[in-house]
């Protein structure tokens, strides 16, 4: 059987801890609006080694926002053997 999970992570520096035991409980966990920019995808690559990490954001820490951008989605995969 293969544990998945999604999750609306309302921002991942508010929710870290709880994001690290979900991803810890799920073979695969698809994170939603993590609100990371791309230079700062290693904090979700760093939660567990055992995951492999596909990720995406709208924005950069280096380019000017204007408005609210696209919130991010994040999908972890444990090597379960399927998939």
């Amino acid at each position: 059987m293969i544990d998945v999970c999604s999750f609306n992570v309302h921002g991942y520096k508010s929710s870290s801890c709880l994001v690290e035991e979900i991803v810890k409980n799920n073979c695969v966990t698809f994170l939603i609006e993590h609100w990371l920019a791309r230079e700062e995808e290693h904090l979700l690559k760093s939660v567990s080694p055992n995951h492999m990490i596909l990720f995406d954001s709208e924005f950069s820490d280096c380019e000017y926002r204007r408005g609210r951008p696209f919130g991010g989605i994040g999908v972890r995969r444990l090597g379960c053997g399927m998939i």
